[in-house]
């Protein structure tokens, strides 16, 4: 049992994270921290923009990177532009997850724009490379501002990867200018880095969202099994006291059920036979009384309460009728009789409620 659930919380299977992907809470939990991240990894490079826009107005660069279509001023410049708009924006996505909206239609494009983009000019900042300073400096930073910040599954960090080495191979071919091995040994273990923590942290999202989604909804089913009575399917009397305030001022219509002579049958037939009995006359009202404005509660032994706000008394009659039709055959062989009271009327207080109790108990062997 103990590998079972530390296999749950520390392993999501690929068919469950496709699970939780599709469930709306998740998803709208992913949406808003891809965008906040995604945010802060715009203002980050729009900032490392800034520094290297004052950088380029007095920079030495690399004459084997000069080309003359290639300012860095003017490039710094475009970029931080750039990536102050996409912090904009991500922040106006922020907010609209936080009310709940709607994905949007482009929402994925946006943000692998976004990525593409920004790891295209991570490559170009190669250009501005200014004598006696690292080469891959600010390449690294904003690889890895790219790499780290947003949640991305595995497939994602590949083909981003795959993209920032294959534009870096051909920035590098196009100068004809090869790299040495301790480059080459560094970049792999940079991308390498990337990608490992990237997943670290994509897992520990869906391992956490997982507790979540088991925590929830073993609660819902905590919460259910509190409120049903384990053998009729039905409601129980805690649902009862706790949905008791919630029938005041409104026009209900309430009835009471009687199984006869249920002791004697008990007695005559045996305990799981008056179970069966119980199953099934709780079996009938659900799947009669299945709305929403209906509940069904056990309210003893072999008592049954019915509370509706059925507005029109007739169908709730008919209810009734239907649900006393259905034991006019025999079970086991044996015939099982139903008797039902009802009353209907507007219940202003818990004594109101209470006297439609007593109403519905006294005509109880009158329908």
């Amino acid at each position: 049992m103990e590998e079972v659930e530390k296999k749950q919380l520390f392993f999501v299977s690929q068919k469950r994270q496709k699970e939780l992907l599709e469930n709306p809470e998740v998803s709208m939990e992913l949406r808003k921290r891809d965008f906040l991240f995604s945010m802060v990894a715009a203002l980050m490079i729009a900032i490392l923009s800034v520094f290297g826009f004052l950088s380029s107005l007095h920079g030495n660069y690399l004459a084997w990177w000069s080309v003359s279509w290639f300012h860095p001023s003017i490039f710094y410049g475009c970029l931080s532009l750039l990536d102050t708009g996409f912090g904009v924006i991500f922040l106006t996505k922020v907010r609209a997850v936080e009310r709940k909206d709607a994905p949007g239609r482009h929402e994925k494009l946006l943000f692998e724009g976004f990525c593409f983009i920004n790891i295209l000019c991570a490559n170009l900042t190669l250009f501005s490379a200014q004598k006696g300073t690292d080469l891959f400096f600010e390449y690294i930073l904003f690889t890895v501002a790219i790499a780290l910040f947003p949640l991305i599954d595995g497939k994602t960090a590949v083909i981003l990867t795959g993209w920032n080495v294959g534009v870096l191979l051909i920035s590098f071919a196009a100068r004809g200018h090869a790299l040495g091995w301790q480059d080459i040994v560094d970049l792999v273990a940079l991308h390498a880095f990337c990608i490992a923590i990237s997943q670290l942290r994509w897992s520990s999202f869906m391992d956490f969202e997982n507790v979540l989604i088991n925590l929830s909804e073993n609660e819902k089913r905590l919460f259910f099994d509190s409120r049903t009575d384990g053998l009729t399917g039905t409601l129980n009397r805690t649902a009862l006291r706790e949905d008791f305030e919630g029938y005041l001022d409104a026009d209900l219509c309430v009835a009471l059920l009687d199984i006869d002579t249920f002791k004697c049958l008990n007695d005559t037939h045996g305990h799981e036979f008056g179970d069966r009995v119980l199953k099934t006359v709780g079996a009938n009202l659900n799947s009669i009384f299945y709305e929403e404005k209906d509940a069904c509660y056990r309210y003893g032994g072999d008592e049954f309460l019915i509370i509706s706000r059925e507005p029109k008394n007739a169908i709730f009659k008919d209810k009734l009728t239907q649900v006393q039709s259905l034991f006019e055959i025999r079970i086991a062989g044996t015939k099982v009789n139903l008797s039902i009271g009802y009353c209907v009327g507007h219940v202003d207080t818990a004594a109101d409620l209470r006297k439609c109790l007593r109403v519905a108990d006294k005509y109880l062997y009158e329908v």
